[in-house]
């Protein structure tokens, strides 16, 4: 059991979107509630109207007073009954798309898949760092990553990790913005809008207590995830006999396996160390981009204030993750702990794409920061960053 702290907007994206257009007092409605109040249903039917209503660029970009307006639409008949949920405008919110945080019967809540995902990548990174032999197999067998994965990472159920429900907690909007240096297109900085996205907030409640997060360590709990140890390398054994392995191997993804098992049995003697070592050099790799960026569209003093108060609370011993969209691509990758191998390893295995139809980065760097409007209308505040205590 455990506690979880939402230290700063955090958005881990449904998939679903949908345009301010729906939003009304501060709720949101499907489209076909604001469109029952039109009383004359024709007016629904005149082709310069359902030409803009169709078009996605179009009507995501239509200030909700033009939409009232445009399908007479009488506020004052939309049915507060219908409404999906209520939300919390962070600030005045333009036009625009709104992108979906992930949510059940309408309450927020973390997956316990993102956590356990974060907990995953961060006892790899622990294992490859303290095992040069296991980092040089794993680094020039990358291209056969899932074939290995696949045969190794059955053991990692003995991990569980529940949603975290937030009973009580109103999605709050924030547009959204990436900012970087400037360059031929953008002279004075990057300023790429994101869109706006629903977010947990570390307002009230700030915290969920006894939160189940970690691993189920009992006894029996454990001697099941030795027998699951223990059929891994079996397994192992027989595809060495059968000739699709080598003895190399073998050996080696055995030793994975012990080391996974050995880190998931208790996870309290590795993980806050090498957790925030890992988020110490991302939060100072951060740092020091933002000191670069000549760029007046958003208050880098505030965002480096806030990411030095996070280096104070990582001194202090306590557990900071960063999880969720548009954070940093290094919170989550294993790749920097092969060292200067991993530049040369990035465009072919590690590159994620940097948005639909866009083409794929070509080198790990920081290029951008995604930042968030707040309450004082100005882009001070960075996405993800979550206090845990084991």
């Amino acid at each position: 059991m455990g506690r979880i702290t939402v230290l700063s907007p955090l958005h881990i994206g449904s998939g679903e979107e949908y345009f301010t257009i729906t939003l009304h007092n501060n709720k949101r409605y499907p489209l076909e509630v604001m469109l029952d109040t039109v009383e004359n249903k024709v007016d629904l039917l005149d082709l310069t109207s359902l030409n803009k209503l169709t078009n996605k660029s179009i009507v995501s970009q239509m200030p909700k007073d033009e939409f009232f307006r445009m399908f007479k639409i009488n506020a004052t008949k939309v049915n507060e009954s219908k409404a999906l949920y209520p939300v919390n405008p962070m600030h005045s919110i333009k036009a625009g798309i709104v992108y979906e945080c992930v949510k059940t019967f309408n309450k927020l809540y973390i997956p316990g898949s993102s956590l356990k995902g974060y907990i995953i990548s961060m006892m790899w990174y622990s294992i490859l760092k303290d095992n040069p032999d296991i980092r040089e197999y794993i680094f020039a067998n990358l291209n056969s990553w899932n074939s290995i994965n696949n045969r190794i990472s059955a053991l990692q159920n003995m991990l569980i990790v529940r949603d975290i429900i937030f009973d009580s907690h109103i999605p709050s909007l924030f547009e959204a913005k990436s900012f970087g240096k400037s360059s031929p297109r953008y002279p004075n900085g990057v300023d790429i809008p994101i869109g706006i996205l629903e977010c947990i907030t570390p307002n009230t409640p700030l915290k969920e207590e006894n939160i189940e997060i970690i691993v189920n360590n009992t006894n029996s709990s454990i001697q099941i995830a030795n027998q699951i140890k223990n059929t891994c390398i079996k397994s192992l054994k027989v595809l060495k006999k059968k000739g699709k392995i080598s003895e190399d191997q073998m050996d080696k993804e055995t030793k994975i396996i012990n080391q996974i098992f050995d880190h998931l049995k208790d996870i309290k003697l590795w993980f806050p160390t090498v957790n925030n070592e890992v988020v110490k050099e991302n939060i100072n790799r951060e740092i020091e981009f933002l000191k670069k960026i000549n760029n007046n569209k958003f208050v880098k003093d505030n965002i480096i204030y806030f990411y030095k108060e996070l280096l104070n609370k990582i001194k202090d011993g306590k557990i900071i993750i960063r999880l969720g969209k548009h954070t940093n691509y290094y919170y989550k990758s294993i790749g920097p702990v092969f060292g200067e191998d991993f530049t040369k390893k990035y465009k072919d295995l590690f590159t994620p794409t940097t948005g639909k139809n866009q083409k794929k980065k070509t080198d790990p760097s920081i290029g951008t920061i995604n930042v968030l409007k707040s309450q004082t209308e100005r882009f001070d505040s960075v996405l993800g960053f979550i206090e845990i205590e084991l």
